[in-house]
């Protein structure tokens, strides 16, 4: 008896596929569940940055959970292609609710990755400090995260996703419509990029004027950056998927999907950002930190200074905030 799962032309077999899947969310699982547990077991609580990664692991779960149940149905369209199998009624059932499970798989894997960003922006928030240019810039890479979500949601062809499968095979086979899926591939890889490297900008503009050594300023932009990892799966992802005459193989586009999802939810828990902020602090316990100074300290440039006050006791990051020449230090929202 023929075997669709690894007897068809899909690049990925069907165990190889449901294996990496909850392989992939096994090991993010324990990444989210470590950061998880090092807030709760040093400060007793969450942030909202944490919120946000939880719910993206939680997205992938539930996107693992989906492709466990319609495994079967998505090795039918190969064995359609193959002549393995005939299009009877029931097997156009099966394919009919697989396209409806991507439509909405479709949409919880840009929903997964823009809460990574979310996760991301949140917590660049809360360090910052009150300079204006700073602020204005960060509240732009919002707007700019927060559009691009919603266009990545609506160019997606619902047409052939929601359809009967019988408009699904007379129409979405065309080159028109093989040709839209390659654009639109494309269009969401630029939209994703440009906002990763949006998003990486703001730790690079946040710490280029703080007064540490030019090493640790070089090693904590390095980490805080990290996101670049994110767009690098990203551009593989569509290097080897994409194609413009014909359909992708969706095993193997589904495949690379959950590997960048995957990569974006670790790369959310890999910079330490606390033990970062913090381990300079370790060699001054004790000293006499100035809470709100009135003035400019004498002999400090303008620029941003690191500092400790009331509000960040307890708190996961030591804000940075901003010295102006002619004006006392204001506290962080």
């Amino acid at each position: 008896m023929t075997n669709f799962q690894t007897d068809t032309s899909a690049k990925v077999s069907g165990p190889a596929f449901i294996g990496f899947v909850w392989g992939a969310t096994s090991i993010s699982f324990l990444f989210i569940a470590t950061r998880t547990i090092a807030r709760l077991a040093a400060f007793r609580r969450l942030w909202l940055d944490d919120a946000f990664a939880i719910g993206a692991w939680l997205i992938l779960l539930a996107q693992a959970i989906t492709w466990q149940t319609q495994l079967n149905s998505m090795y039918y369209i190969f064995a359609l292609e193959d002549g393995l199998a005939e299009p009877t009624v029931e097997v156009m059932a099966r394919l009919s609710r697989l396209a409806r499970a991507e439509c909405a798989i479709l949409i919880l894997f840009y929903t997964c990755l823009w809460s990574i960003k979310a996760s991301f922006l949140i917590f660049f928030r809360r360090i910052a400090g009150t300079d204006r240019s700073w602020i204005i810039w960060f509240w732009c890479v919002v707007g700019l995260v927060a559009g691009t979500y919603f266009v990545c949601l609506g160019d997606i062809e619902y047409n052939c996703l929601v359809n009967n499968e019988a408009y699904i095979l007379e129409h979405c086979t065309q080159k028109a419509a093989v040709q839209f899926e390659f654009r639109t591939l494309v269009t969401n890889l630029v939209l994703d990029v440009v906002t990763d490297l949006c998003i990486i900008s703001l730790p690079i503009t946040l710490l280029w004027n703080v007064r540490i050594p030019v090493r640790r300023k070089a090693i904590l932009m390095a980490i805080l950056s990290v996101a670049v990892v994110i767009i690098i799966v990203a551009v593989v992802r569509v290097a080897v998927v994409a194609r413009r005459n014909q359909n992708s193989d969706i095993s193997w586009l589904w495949m690379w999907s959950f590997i960048e999802a995957t990569v974006a939810n670790i790369v959310a828990c890999m910079a330490s950002f606390r033990q970062l902020f913090m381990k300079q602090d370790q060699h001054s316990r004790g000293a006499s930190y100035p809470a709100y100074p009135q003035s400019t300290p004498t002999g400090k440039r303008p620029g941003f200074h690191r500092v400790r006050t009331p509000s960040s006791r307890g708190s996961s990051d030591v804000q940075l905030h901003q010295y102006d020449s002619g004006r006392a230090l204001t506290e962080t929202a």
